[in-house]
């Protein structure tokens, strides 16, 4: 018995060590999870405005521009339910923060973090250690695997380069990431609404006007206060749009605007932006995204 164990214990013991050399490397590569949060961290006593959201505020709002100390903590196809949490988690370690920023796109009330995108969603637990809002994703592999996350074949490629891999280059001490140069502008592309309108569901409305509604209070506790925005999208966007899906984000932010004393500025049809400034359909560039900063400086 003790030679079968011994012997078996020779068999695994060389797939441990090569599984563990992955799972430590892969986890010192930065990512935008594990950078922001760092950079959060180390300003937490500093900042005064708080930007939360997904790619649209992640691309689309410049810290740069505001007069007061920012940090944008969104994140790729980042949901309100993680907004809500990550809020949470250090809304009182803020000691100088005067207002939340809180991006609302049109699929937003009916997003939870699915679709082709939806693996990042185990950053959150490996990261900031925040449980996916679904519980049987809470039995996900990728939620204690870097190896799992990433997949065989990324894993092996940033083995192959040294792992010396760099997944956030372009991300600015503020939290911003401006979009690259020399990319590609698909500004008539439908896919992105094609996408959108594939990940919304209505059932999940009520879900996350109960996470804004956290979000809010816990705000309004502390005396910071809460801000409602809409980012602008180009017209070949706005113009394609189910427009009673659009209506029902309206009645319903408009309701909790209301409730909670929130101001809500809705810059979704501003005809100031033009397709110059954009990357994609629904994306500002980074020019796009000092106009609107500056236009949203003016207001708060």
């Amino acid at each position: 018995m003790n030679k079968f164990f011994k012997k078996l214990g020779i068999f695994f013991l060389p797939i441990i060590i090569v599984v563990f050399f992955f799972e430590y490397n892969l986890s010192q590569i930065p990512t935008s999870y594990s950078v922001k949060k760092n950079y959060l961290e180390e300003n937490i006593s500093k900042i005064q405005i708080l930007v939360l959201g997904s790619s649209h505020a992640l691309n689309g709002i410049n810290p740069e521009y505001f007069s007061k100390n920012t940090f944008n903590i969104a994140n790729s196809s980042q949901s309100i339910y993680y907004d809500m949490k990550i809020f949470e988690k250090y809304v009182l370690k803020f000691k100088k923060l005067k207002k939340v920023i809180i991006p609302i796109s049109y699929f937003s009330l009916e997003y939870n973090f699915s679709g082709p995108e939806s693996w990042k969603e185990f950053f959150y637990k490996r990261v900031y250690g925040i449980d996916p809002e679904i519980i049987k994703k809470r039995f996900d592999i990728r939620n204690y695997s870097f190896l799992m996350l990433y997949g065989q074949i990324r894993a092996i490629s940033y083995a192959l380069k040294g792992f010396d891999v760099d997944l956030v280059m372009t991300m600015n001490k503020t939290g911003y990431v401006p979009v690259q140069e020399g990319i590609v502008k698909k500004i008539n592309d439908m896919e992105a609404i094609t996408l959108h309108e594939s990940i919304m569901k209505k059932s999940n409305i009520d879900k996350n006007i109960e996470y804004l509604e956290k979000i809010l209070t816990l705000a309004r506790s502390v005396g910071i206060e809460p801000i409602f925005v809409t980012i602008p999208v180009s017209s070949s966007y706005y113009n394609n749009i189910d427009k009673e899906k659009y209506l029902e984000m309206q009645k319903n932010i408009k309701i909790l605007s209301s409730k909670y004393n929130v101001k809500y500025f809705n810059y979704f049809f501003d005809e100031r932006f033009t397709d110059v400034d954009f990357v994609n359909s629904d994306h500002l560039d980074a020019y796009g995204a000092e106009k609107f900063t500056k236009i949203l400086e003016e207001v708060l």
